[in-house]
Formats: C-alpha cells, sequence, structure tokens
C-alpha cells in the first residue's frame, strides 16, 4: 500500500513539474517572438547552390548596402498611406478574413478612401522600388561567372524582356 502511494505521490510529481517546465518554454516562446527584431528582406538572394569567391562577396555586399537602402525608403513610400488609413485597411483585412471573404484591393482602396494622388504616388513609388532593385541584381550578374548566372537569376526571379512578354496568363473557364 506505501509503494503505491509512493508511486502515485511521484507520478504526480513529475506531471506537475513537467506542466510547469512546458508553461515556461510556451512563455519563453511567445517572449522571444516580441523582443524579435523585424527582418529586412535581403535585396540579393544568394542560392546555395553558388559558391563564391572573397572577392565577389565583398562586391555583392557592397551592392547591397549601396541599394538596400534606398529600395527600402521606396517600398515605404509605396505605401503611401496615413496611420488612420492603415489601420482602417487592417481592420477591413481582419474583418474579411474572420468571415472567410477576400478583399478587392480596388473596393479597398475606395473603402480607406484614398486619392488619386495618393495612388499615383504610391504607383510611382512602387516602381522606383522595382528599378532600383533590378539594378542592383544587374550589377549583382556582372560580378558573378558564367556558371553561377543561371541560379543566381532564378533565385532572385530575373527574366528577360522577351521572358517577361511571353509570360502566360492564367486561364480561367469564363
Amino acid at each position: 500500500m506505501t509503494t503505491l502511494r509512493s508511486v502515485l505521490a511521484l507520478g504526480l510529481l513529475v506531471a506537475f513539474v513537467g506542466a510547469g517546465f512546458a508553461a515556461e518554454d510556451a512563455e519563453e516562446k511567445k517572449k522571444g517572438k516580441k523582443d524579435r527584431p523585424a527582418r529586412q528582406a535581403k535585396l540579393i538572394k544568394i542560392p546555395d547552390s553558388i559558391t563564391l569567391s572573397d572577392e565577389q562577396k565583398t562586391k555583392l555586399e557592397a551592392i547591397e548596402a549601396e541599394y538596400g537602402p534606398k529600395v527600402a525608403t521606396s517600398r515605404k513610400e509605396a505605401l503611401g498611406l496615413t496611420k488612420e488609413q492603415r489601420e482602417q485597411m487592417m481592420q477591413i483585412r481582419k474583418d474579411a478574413k474572420a468571415s472567410g471573404e477576400k478583399v478587392d484591393p480596388k473596393s479597398l482602396m475606395d473603402q480607406i478612401g484614398v486619392t488619386a494622388e495618393q495612388q499615383e504616388a504610391m504607383k510611382a513609388s512602387r516602381k522606383a522600388a522595382m528599378d532600383l532593385r533590378h539594378e542592383a541584381l544587374e550589377k549583382s550578374v556582372a560580378v558573378l561567372n558564367t556558371d553561377q548566372v543561371e541560379a543566381f537569376k532564378k533565385a532572385n526571379r530575373m527574366r528577360t524582356p522577351k521572358e517577361k512578354k511571353n509570360k502566360k496568363k492564367p486561364s480561367g473557364d469564363v
């Protein structure tokens, strides 16, 4: 009888201690997500299949350092919304997600009151960011050797003008 009590007490002790550790781990994981700084996407993606020389690495890092802040600024300007408009947009998207609906981007812009001038400024900023990124990628291609270029272009989704022109649009049943 005493061994049964001892085994039962030991089992309960292990269960409570294990639950306590699990709760601590969950809190640490939650806390870690909040403390983590926002990651900025790398402008230039180097696939694992490419082995770079030290010289190539330094040149690519210099290109990243030169163009990264410029592209980040253009992307920030591309948002072009006021704080209130962003909050309203996030609320509309959250409500639509909760109800299982999709949000039409054009109607969303109308709902939050985006002016034609704001839309034009956003469009121009997006184009400027894309042009800067393309320029950085072209400079990066010049650093690489011919064996590395194809894998680099695929990783960075670079297409030639001919490939862009021949891009097939998805066809649906009409």
